[in-house]
């Protein structure tokens, strides 16, 4: 134990020393006993009569176990260890010492700990000291009209909308030089990102500027795709930035996952990421949904060749011999919704697709898988009216084969 006071009181301890008693304690009481153990039952016996135990033979069953004995008393505790030599100490202390210790300043908490520019942090704490005290951000004293020491407890200033991106020390001191002091806390500053023009279309190859706040070197701009439920992030190429805007270049074409209505926010190199809700559109692309399905007979190797895999080539954007090839200058993209399936009909339909009409082909797709909302695609062997054919305004596509052609 130590004791602090004044060299007057020292001097009076002195002549009246204090009744203070450090020896040791003695052990605690050992544990009530354990309680007996129950006596076991008697089990029954055979004979040679009737192997197991029975009413005539009763004078036979085993007799019951004794009780057992009660536990012993817990062992009494060992007494505490003798005291040091400086168990008790007596030192003198100044007012000036005292108020140092026990009347500076102190941060106990700030809220929040990551803010924006332009955003208001509390602060509590103790021996705050209004009128005197007042705040200070990443050493700078903050105006009376963005800060205030409000209380004892209490006080809050403005995130300065000049701070750069990345974490700034707090303080609670008086103004000018002085020993009164608090202890330092972090603010984390995040960037803020300004909103993006009503209705933006970011297109392919176009350079685009955000504008903001405590951009950070280093900062990344990245677009979320909130239609799924994982919320895929892709990063957009930053050219440069400053502390209030950054230039990105969207990829040329294809732009395939990045491509739609995203979410785009800012994240600083120390994690700091940019809060409110900025949405821009990217690609000015027309993606058309497409299902495609193979079909096959009830024989082996009756229907179309074409595997899985080369179907969904055909579709697939910026790759070679593709059917998007030509619809590319018109900003038009074919998109699958699912993977590829097979539809089994009878042999000679999946051979060769007769001539037929609109209501036929019409419900042969509703029949087989046929999606809403998307181009069907039906790939035959053969159709009997050309390598491959659809109705004006409706209908499924149904594809066959020519010698040669992809």
């Amino acid at each position: 134990m130590t004791l602090l006071t004044s060299e007057a009181s020292i001097a009076a301890l002195a002549d009246n020393p204090p009744d203070v008693n450090a020896n040791p304690g003695q052990g605690g009481p050992g544990g009530d006993p354990g309680n007996p153990g129950s006596p076991g039952a008697g089990g029954p016996a055979g004979s040679a009569d009737c192997e197991l135990w029975c009413a005539e033979h009763s004078n036979r069953h085993g007799s019951n176990g004794a009780g057992g004995t009660g536990g012993a008393v817990g062992r009494t505790g060992e007494p505490g260890p003798p005291p040091l030599s400086d168990a008790l100490q007596v030192y003198p202390i100044t007012a000036e010492q005292w108020d140092a210790a026990f009347n500076q300043p102190h941060i106990l908490q700030v809220s929040p700990i990551d803010a924006e520019p332009g955003e208001t942090v509390f602060i509590i704490g103790q021996n705050f000291i209004p009128g005197t005290d007042r705040v200070f951000f990443d050493g700078v004293m903050q105006p009376g009209a963005t800060s205030s020491v409000d209380s004892a407890t209490q006080a809050q200033f403005t995130v300065p909308l000049e701070a750069e991106g990345g974490t700034h020390p707090v303080r609670i001191r008086p103004a000018g030089a002085t020993g009164r002091l608090s202890n330092r806390v972090m603010v984390r500053v995040l960037p803020k990102l300004d909103a993006i023009p009503a209705d933006p279309r970011w297109v392919e190859g176009q350079a685009v500027t955000l504008a903001g706040l405590a951009f950070g070197p280093g900062c990344t701009v990245a677009a979320e795709d909130w239609s799924q439920p994982s919320r895929p992030s892709f990063n957009l190429p930053v050219t440069s930035s400053t502390r209030t805007a950054i230039n990105l270049q969207i990829p040329p074409a294809p732009l395939g996952n990045l491509r739609g209505v995203r979410r785009i926010f800012v994240r600083n190199a120390d994690g700091g990421r940019s809060r409110a809700e900025r949405v821009a559109r990217i690609s000015d692309t027309i993606v058309v949904n497409v299902a495609a399905f193979r079909v096959v007979g009830t024989t082996p190797g009756v229907g179309t060749p074409r595997t899985d895999a080369e179907i969904a080539a055909l579709f697939a954007e910026g790759a070679p011999d593709t059917l998007g090839i030509p619809w590319a200058q018109a900003r038009v993209a074919f998109r699958f919704v699912q993977p590829v399936q097979t539809v089994t009909t009878d042999d000679a339909n999946a051979n060769l697709w007769p001539d037929s009409t609109r209501d036929q082909e019409a419900q042969f797709a509703t029949d087989h898988g046929g999606l809403r909302g998307a181009i069907n695609v039906y790939f035959f062997r053969d159709v009997e009216i050309g390598t491959a054919h659809a109705w004006f305004g409706s209908g499924p596509v149904f594809c066959g084969e020519e010698a040669g052609k992809p």
